[in-house]
């Protein structure tokens, strides 16, 4: 799962997926270095960020 996509980005794909209680790991991918973004994505039910 990549942080920026077009359609909606990867936080919000994540929720909605963990929404439907989608149970697969979830791996996210970015450049970004803030660790404000890595805690929301993880919030969003994100297993893991590379």
């Amino acid at each position: 799962m990549d942080l920026d996509m077009s359609v909606m980005n990867g936080r919000q794909a994540t929720k909605e997926l963990r929404d439907m209680h989608v149970d697969s790991l979830i791996v996210g991918m970015t450049s970004c270095e803030k660790e404000e973004e890595e805690k929301l994505f993880m919030n969003a039910g994100l297993d893991y960020l590379l």
